[in-house]
């Protein structure tokens, strides 16, 4: 009878065991094995490896460990980083190491010098200020609204972190072990990520001297300039959604009806008002040309690992069913130069910039996997979104074929790295040689190119791309080109031209910046 008891107390005690380690949260036993096989990886051997295949991340690596042992003693610096992050100080949930280093924490302490009192080398922080002068925590926004800045509970949450590499699209994440999370899955639970700003660049990067967007400083001193000014929050426009008919000018929907059935360009009557009836006019600086909308075209799987994936890694050109995960990205960022050629035989590059988050590109579709020691997302299914530009549209040039060719080159990369690469190029292009000066104003004669022949010119100019990242290809405007190419609903809404890669597709516009319609 007591042998009887005691199998009874002891099968009691298990099944009290089993339920307190069911509920416990992210350690769900896996349901398929399949999920087992492809639970995060654990081995110090793998783990190093990773590392190795670029050395300067380890220091990363030592970062994220005191970053993790910081973030369990201090919830003032969980607070912290949460609120920089709500800034959104370059228009990403990113927050710039050396501008919270030396704000102060529970007891006075500074988060470097926590920081630094959990690292093993104490000189890993110095190491990573010289390499990494843009060192980045970032607050990714996870599938199913599972984890964010703005959801995070910090009197709760203390993420695990990850690193983010340029040599691997598969992920280490640190807590109390290291593991690797690949490349096809997202988390499902609490994480925040190490990497270098995109957005920014610091006063030891030899492309600092060259930006003229505004500068900022940290208590250290230490300076800092924004890549492009569409990054910089500070001089944000308010925003305004873009519809085909609903923001358009009616002076493109005249401009369409003006030459709907007489030969002509469309910008003619936009830029000087020149039409069938009145063959001469001055230039019109109420326009500007723009980028309105930006869209990838082709397969959507092949479309989203191009400009997700971080590496040459070749395992994401061998499956395209399952794309890679660009969770620790952040948003993307797209850089637009455009060749302008001029009369007085300078070839200018225009660069700017514009970023975009995976759901203005994308409609992702993810399932959840159990596993152990946590829960992670996949990737199920991609389809590609159309995408209007904030501030209605990427601001470009007022098209004057007096001063500009006509014709343009607009080229776009996704950006993975801020280290720039210069080149001289040279191009053949048409300017217009109908201007004349009558009663002393500068005048456009005739359609087109009028009477006279158009002066062909070939320019050498200065072209930049980035080390690294995604070239997407490039397309060419042309003044002639139709703007608009037809109407709807009794001419109320327009369909307008884009220009396409075999990656992209963008619709280029005459848009009113100032004076009324």
């Amino acid at each position: 009878m007591k042998n009887l008891l005691n199998l009874r107390f002891l099968y009691v005690l298990f099944m009290l065991i089993c339920a307190a380690s069911c509920n416990k949260p992210h350690d769900s036993i896996p349901k398929l094995s399949a999920d087992l096989d492809k639970s995060p990886r654990v081995g110090s051997d793998e783990i190093d490896e990773l590392y190795e295949k670029e050395p300067m991340s380890n220091l990363k690596r030592e970062f994220g460990k005191a970053l993790v042992k910081s973030m369990n003693e201090s919830k003032a610096l969980r607070d912290l980083i949460r609120a920089k992050a709500l800034e959104m100080f370059n228009k990403d949930y990113d927050v710039l190491y050396g501008m919270i280093a030396d704000e102060k924490l529970e007891n006075g302490i500074t988060v470097n010098d926590l920081m630094i009192r959990n690292m093993s080398d104490k000189e890993t922080m110095s190491d990573l200020d010289n390499i990494s002068p843009t060192l980045t925590i970032l607050v990714p926004e996870l599938p199913e609204n599972s984890f964010n800045a703005e959801k995070w509970d910090t009197s709760k949450e203390i993420p695990r972190v990850a690193i983010r590499l340029t040599k691997s699209n598969d992920v280490p994440i640190i807590d109390g072990t290291e593991r690797i999370l690949e490349w096809e899955y997202t988390p499902a639970f609490p994480v925040l990520v190490i990497k270098d700003n995109e957005r920014v660049v610091s006063d030891k990067d030899r492309e600092f001297s060259k930006k003229s967007t505004r500068q900022f400083l940290s208590k250290s001193g230490r300076k800092y300039r924004f890549t492009f000014d569409n990054y910089d929050k500070h001089k944000e426009k308010s925003k305004r959604i873009a519809f085909f008919g609903s923001d358009m000018d009616p002076k493109l929907l005249t401009a369409y009806n003006t030459y709907l059935n007489t030969d002509g360009w469309q910008r003619d009557y936009i830029y000087y008002d020149i039409s069938p009836s009145q063959d001469r006019g001055v230039f019109n600086y109420d326009f500007k040309e723009k980028i309105k909308t930006f869209s990838l075209v082709g397969d959507p799987m092949t479309a989203y690992n191009k400009i997700s994936d971080q590496t040459d890694d070749p395992r994401i050109l061998q499956n395209t069913l399952h794309p890679t995960s660009s969770w620790t990205n952040g948003n993307f960022d797209f850089k637009v130069s455009t060749l302008i050629n001029a009369k007085n035989g300078v070839g200018t590059g225009h660069v700017t910039a514009f970023g975009a988050t995976p759901d203005d590109l994308f409609n992702l579709t993810y399932e959840l996997v159990e596993s152990y020691p946590f829960n992670y997302y996949r990737l199920t299914n991609v389809e590609l979104d159309y995408y209007y530009i904030d501030n209605g549209g990427l601001e470009l040039i007022n098209w004057d074929l007096n001063e500009y060719a006509s014709s343009i080159n607009i080229r776009i990369e996704e950006v993975d790295n801020t280290t720039t690469t210069h080149l001289q190029e040279t191009s053949t292009v048409k300017f217009a040689a109908n201007f004349a000066i009558e009663a002393t104003v500068l005048k456009k004669i005739g359609i087109k190119f009028g009477a006279s022949l158009e002066n062909t010119q070939t320019q050498t100019y200065q072209r930049s791309f980035t080390q690294d990242n995604d070239l997407l290809g490039s397309v060419i405007v042309n003044f002639g080109d139709d703007v608009v190419l037809n109407t709807y609903g009794n001419g109320s809404t327009a369909h307008t031209r884009e220009y396409a890669t075999g990656y992209y597709s963008i619709s280029v516009e005459p848009t009113r910046v100032q004076g009324t319609p």
